[in-house]
């Protein structure tokens, strides 16, 4: 195998890894919560494996790709400014440092699946990960943090989410235009 190849195995790995370690975290939320709103709460755990799906071929298309590009980046940058907004929280412990090496990781693989799209899925960016927001921030789901940090969070998390969709499409074309990364996301397989 590649050195790419074996790359994309091991954030693979990372991803399922962090899966796991999310949906601890996330599990006694998500007890506390109705089924039907369960999507809305494990937001980065959901888009690492969401990920690892496309990089395995499951999740096809650019559009979808492009969908998971923003919520990799979004969630992945969410968390990390949380996680140094609140340091006497959240950064106390080995868990703490842990999230920090997995969330700029998680942030980073946006660049794998960040496509050049048509306006319908920037549009179905913006409009699923401002709803996203409006679960959190209205109806409750988001992650457990200081109360003195929520408002900050959610300026941070509606910011994101009008501005990544832009942003990934405009990455993604200057990804598509340029050889050398489509070639290592060929031998990826990821194209």
């Amino acid at each position: 195998m590649s050195f790419w190849r074996n790359l994309l195995l091991l954030i693979c790995l990372g991803n399922f890894f962090g899966f796991l370690v999310g949906m601890v975290i996330y599990y006694q939320q998500m007890v506390d919560f109705s089924p039907l709103v369960w999507i809305f709460i494990p937001d980065c755990p959901v888009y690492v494996i969401l990920a690892v799906a496309a990089y395995l071929g499951i999740v096809n298309g650019k559009g979808f790709r492009f969908l998971i590009s923003i919520g990799l980046m979004k969630y992945g940058l969410w968390t990390l400014f949380v996680l140094f907004s609140n340091p006497a929280y959240f950064l106390t412990d080995l868990l703490g440092w842990v999230l920090v090496v997995e969330h700029i990781g998680m942030t980073a693989q946006f660049i794998l699946l960040a496509y050049d799209v048509d306006m319908k899925w920037i549009l179905a960016g913006l409009g699923w990960y401002l709803l996203n927001d409006f679960m959190d921030y209205f109806v409750g789901t988001y992650p457990y943090m200081p109360d003195s940090g929520v408002f900050a969070a959610m300026v941070f998390a509606v910011s994101c989410s009008i501005v990544l969709p832009l942003f990934v499409k405009w990455t993604g074309a200057r990804i598509e235009k340029n050889k050398q990364i489509m070639d290592i996301r060929k031998e990826m397989r990821i194209d």
